[in-house]
């Protein structure tokens, strides 16, 4: 799965690649999923960046096939570059059964973001943290400003069967506890990863990168 965040189709919208590979590592069969291809019928703008985070979530709905969530890190739904995500499920040939929008006017998230959080910029799938059942999303924002211009955050979402968010939490500077001090320009949430359970505590552990952070 390959995110390609300045294809223009049509002018920076974004574009997926969806890319089975034989044994020796070369393109045996794809499939490109983007504003006029593969099958998504979403709403996509210039310059949202669709395809600059991506990761496979599991069977959401049940249906036999996994869902992925894509972020679009400079959508601009709810203000400038705000970002978002979408939750696409795929057809076995790699085209979009349906999708699902997230962000702060759509897909039911009530968190804030503000203008340049770059809200999708990084995504991971660190397993069922809430005992729902279900894979919960975290969701990069290195542009927030809860305390400082650009010191970053990280969104924990908790999904519906039909990829809507039933609840969320917050992880910056002022929320969430994160007990370390997150300085001007930090960019925390520019990447993240799941790492599983490494202290045997019951839930999945996850790396997030600062990359501008100047200790």
């Amino acid at each position: 799965i390959v995110g390609s965040p300045g294809d223009d189709d049509l002018q920076d919208r974004g574009a997926l690649w969806i890319i089975s590979l034989n044994p020796g590592g070369t393109v045996a069969s794809w499939a490109k999923i983007s504003a006029t291809s593969g099958g998504f019928g979403g709403v996509l703008l210039p310059e949202d960046h669709f395809g600059s985070s991506v990761v496979p979530l599991g069977d959401l709905d049940g249906d036999g096939t996994v869902e992925l969530a894509v972020g679009a890190s400079e959508d601009s739904d709810g203000g400038f570059k705000q970002g978002a995500v979408w939750i696409l499920s795929l057809n076995a040939d790699g085209t979009v059964a349906s999708e699902t929008k997230i962000s702060e006017t759509s897909g039911g998230f009530g968190g804030v973001l503000d203008s340049n959080d770059y809200f999708g910029t990084s995504l991971a799938a660190p397993g069922d943290l809430d005992g729902d059942g279900k894979e919960d999303l975290t969701v990069g924002a290195h542009g927030n400003d809860d305390s400082a211009f650009a010191e970053g955050a990280m969104w924990f979402l908790s999904l519906n069967s039909d990829a809507t968010v039933a609840s969320w939490s917050k992880l910056s500077a002022i929320h969430g506890w994160l007990g370390c001090v997150l300085d001007l320009g930090d960019l925390f949430g520019v990447s993240v990863a799941a790492l599983g359970d490494l202290d045997g505590y019951g839930r999945g552990d996850i790396a997030v990168g600062a990359s501008h952070d100047g200790d």
